[in-house]
C-alpha cells in the first residue's frame, strides 16, 4: 500500500496520519490507500488525517472511508465497503506555502473517523475509493484483444512509458472500414483486414477520453473502463458512436 507518510500514535487508540503527496507535483493530497495490522477487536480507533489541502470534501456530506478485511473476505463474501462513524471535516492549526510562495499561507484540513476492527491479526485496508490497479487494466484490456467481436473494433498501442517504466496505452474504439482490394485484404490478419477509418467515403469526428491524470485518483480509471465497456458494446447507441 502507498500515499502514507508517517503515522503518529496519538493515545491508545487514536493515530495522526500524514498523507504522500501525489508523484510528480508540487503538493496535493486526496486519495488515499493503505494497511493496517495489530489492531483488537472491541475498542473503536480514531484516525485523523491531518494534511487534506481541499477546503471542503465529500466526507462532510455523507461519504465515508472505503475498508476490507482480510479475514472477514475469506469467511464471507464481504469485499470493499464503506465504513467509519464520527466522520469530520475541518480546518486545523496547520498551514502551508504552496509553489515555494513563503508569504501565501494555506491551512492544511483534517479527516477523522472512527472505526471497529471485526477480527484480531487481521490485515485490514483503507481506501478512499475501490482500487485500481496496473495489473487490473491490463487484464482487462487483454480480455478486450481477446474478443473477437470487439477485436475488430478496438486496437490498443504504447503511447510511451511511465516513469515508472509502465505502459501508457492508447486505444482506438471505431467501426471498421472495409479493405476494398481483395488481394490487399487475403494478406491481412481478419482484424485489420477491417481497417480502422469506420464508414468508407467520409472522414470521422475523432473524440479522445482520457482519465487517471493523478496516480491514486483511482474512480476516474472505473470511469473509463465503464465508457469503454459501454462503447464496445452491441447498444445502438454505441454502434452511433462507433460509425
Amino acid at each position: 500500500p502507498v500515499f502514507l507518510s508517517p503515522a503518529y500514535k496519538a493515545s491508545e487508540f487514536e493515530y495522526n496520519l500524514v498523507l504522500k503527496n501525489d508523484f510528480n507535483t508540487n503538493g496535493h493530497t486526496q486519495w488515499y490507500y493503505f494497511q493496517i495490522q495489530n489492531m483488537r477487536p472491541g475498542p473503536k480507533y480514531k484516525f485523523n488525517v491531518v494534511n487534506f489541502y481541499k477546503r471542503s470534501s465529500m466526507y462532510g456530506a455523507g461519504l465515508r472511508p472505503l475498508f476490507y478485511s482480510a479475514k472477514a473476505a475469506e469467511s464471507a463474501p464481504i469485499g470493499w465497503h464503506r465504513s467509519g462513524s464520527d466522520i469530520s471535516y475541518s480546518r486545523n492549526d496547520h498551514n502551508y506555502c504552496k509553489g515555494g510562495n513563503k508569504k501565501c499561507v494555506r491551512p492544511y484540513f483534517t479527516l477523522s473517523f472512527t472505526l471497529e476492527f471485526p477480527h484480531a491479526d487481521d490485515r485490514c485496508y483503507l481506501a478512499h475509493c475501490f482500487p485500481y490497479t496496473y495489473t487490473d487494466l491490463q487484464a482487462f484490456l487483454e480480455s478486450l484483444e481477446s474478443d473477437p467481436r470487439v477485436r475488430s473494433m478496438f486496437r490498443r498501442k504504447l503511447l510511451c512509458r511511465t516513469l515508472a517504466g509502465n505502459r501508457c496505452e492508447v486505444l482506438t474504439i471505431t467501426t471498421p472500414r472495409p479493405v476494398q482490394d481483395p488481394a490487399a485484404r487475403a494478406s491481412l490478419a481478419p482484424s485489420a483486414a477491417e481497417g480502422a477509418g469506420g464508414v468508407a467515403g467520409r472522414e470521422k469526428p475523432c473524440v479522445v477520453l482520457c482519465g487517471r491524470v493523478h496516480p491514486g485518483e483511482t474512480n476516474a480509471s472505473w470511469m473509463v473502463k465503464g465508457a469503454i465497456d459501454f462503447l464496445v458494446s452491441t447498444a445502438p447507441e454505441a454502434q452511433t458512436l462507433r460509425d
